[in-house]
């Protein structure tokens, strides 16, 4: 055979070789591995930092569509029926099982009297940050921190807390995919 010949086949192994190689690179990455899309079955802790009591648990439901939005509502028991809004946002991966997310919820003004010790929800909303981390072998369940804040109607940032100062709090997360 000729020296063109052996090139020819050459280039065209190394041709297969290379798109089959790519493929399962695709397929094996650790992103499909721990598939944040989908439906969650959240529990939400709010603790006094650094390990104080904790102040409420409640259920949430999250979905994280294949284009990156997310969609949330939650049963939070500080806020009345309807007075809070479902939380619409993004998605994203971070590497290394760690996704991020930020949703933002419509908060209305309360409907009955202002009880002592209650939060002060005023109009305006909610924005919740998270970081999502799930624990290696397990796809199907992940653990968060979260950040809220709460902007009044004028965009200005306040703490519904109704002592004074609010409290450092430390906000958690546990979920479990909805199958």
């Amino acid at each position: 055979m000729s020296l063109r010949i052996w090139k020819v086949i050459l280039a065209v192994t190394m041709g297969v070789v290379l798109t089959i190689s790519a493929g399962w690179n695709v397929a094996a990455t650790p992103y499909r591995d721990y598939e944040l899309q989908g439906t969650w079955l959240v529990t939400v802790t709010q603790q006094i930092c650094n390990g104080g009591p904790v102040v409420s648990k409640f259920p949430s439901i999250l979905t994280f569509t294949g284009g990156g939005a997310v969609v949330e509502d939650t049963s939070n028991p500080a806020f009345e029926p309807g007075q809070r809004g479902v939380g619409q946002g993004a998605w994203w991966y971070e590497g290394k099982h760690s996704f991020g997310a930020k949703t933002v919820a419509l908060i209305r003004p309360p409907q009955t009297p202002y009880k002592v010790g209650a939060p002060l929800f005023r109009a305006g909303t909610q924005i919740i940050a998270q970081t999502i981390q799930f624990e290696p072998g397990k796809p199907d369940a992940w653990s968060s921190q979260a950040q809220v804040e709460f902007l009044d109607a004028t965009g200005a940032s306040y703490s519904p807390s109704p002592v004074q100062p609010p409290p450092c709090m430390d906000i958690t997360a546990t979920a479990v995919r909805f199958e």
